[in-house]
Order: structure tokens, then sequence, then C-alpha cells
């Protein structure tokens, strides 16, 4: 199952659960804790950009890393940090 859910909506949940035995006051806020480090669902967001080189770069990570088809970038995804890349004209 892969639910996205809001991670401020989580955190407010372990708030409202804290307010009881100090045992439980401690796991919620471990629990808060770890959920507030969570790598966020929703991917990177860049563009693939044309360097100097002519290859067709990540702006997140700059890392030539687009496969491409008649001169532009067919990949969606870049496979060194994942972000989602729109296709430049």
């Amino acid at each position: 199952m892969d639910d996205l859910i809001s991670r401020k909506a989580a955190i407010e949940v372990v708030k409202r659960l804290s307010l009881g035995e100090t045992d439980a006051v401690r796991l919620a806020m471990r629990i808060g804790y770890y959920l507030e480090r969570l790598q966020s669902a929703e991917p990177k967001r860049g563009k693939w950009i044309l360097d100097r080189s002519g290859a067709y770069c990540c702006s997140e990570c700059m890392e030539p890393c687009a496969t491409f088809v008649l001169m532009k970038p067919r990949d969606k995804f870049c496979k060194m940090c994942g972000s989602r890349n729109e296709v430049t004209e």
C-alpha cells in the first residue's frame, strides 16, 4: 500500500497521542522525531538543461544523465538523484 499522507498531519496525530502517560509521551516524541526526518514521497522536480558539451544535465544534481532521441531528452527521471525533470525545448 503506497498511500501518501501529509507529514504535518501525521506529526499532529502524534502530538495528540502524547497527552497521556510519561512513557507514551516519550514514545510519541520519538515517533514525531522520525516522522519529521522521513524523506518526502513527492520526488524533487527539475529540468533537463543543455550544457556546453551538448549533453543534457539534471538541474538538481548537474549530472549528465539523460538519454535522448532526436536531440531531446527522453527520460522523465534523473538516474542519479531521482528528480522528476521536465523536458526543455
